[in-house]
């Protein structure tokens, strides 16, 4: 299995208890099921990668809340909007 960027993710292996025809429609058959689950490999490091830098964001925001250098004014405005948005 290859991503969209031709990356090797993965092999897609086959058993069976009996001889199997590794004819052409049985090779492309495979090719849509090595396709399809590359993609979802893809998706989901993906939204793994996204859910990791909205809890960086969520942490940036955090932290600067309670940051000493900030003014009063400016850490009010953006922990209400911190909050408020997540």
């Amino acid at each position: 299995m290859r991503g969209g960027d031709g990356e090797r993710l993965g092999y897609l292996g086959v058993m069976s208890s009996h001889e199997l025809d590794a004819g052409e429609e049985a090779i492309a058959v495979l090719g849509i099921f090595a396709s399809r689950a590359g993609a979802k490999i893809e998706r989901r490091r993906h939204e793994a990668a996204l859910r990791a830098r909205e809890r960086e964001v969520a942490v940036s925001a955090h932290a600067s809340c309670r940051s000493p250098t900030r003014s009063a004014a400016a850490s009010a405005a953006t922990c209400t909007t911190a909050r408020s948005s997540g």
